[in-house]
């Protein structure tokens, strides 16, 4: 199974609505950003990639 596949299978299609919304608010990056890149963690190109950053600076700001 690939890591794309993968991903589907964890996060479902709500799962990725909720990402894109998510990544969208936070950066206010417009749909034509989101639209060019990849659903995966690789690089600075991935959806997945700026989702997982924005939980990780949640997180440190939740810590202080």
């Amino acid at each position: 199974m690939t890591k794309f596949v993968q991903f589907f299978h964890s996060w479902g299609v709500d799962g990725l609505d909720n990402m894109i919304k998510s990544v969208v608010d936070y950066h206010h990056w417009p749909p034509s950003e989101i639209k060019k890149m990849f659903v995966d963690d690789l690089d600075f190109k991935g959806l997945v990639y700026w989702y997982d950053e924005l939980i990780r600076i949640e997180k440190m700001n939740k810590k202080k």
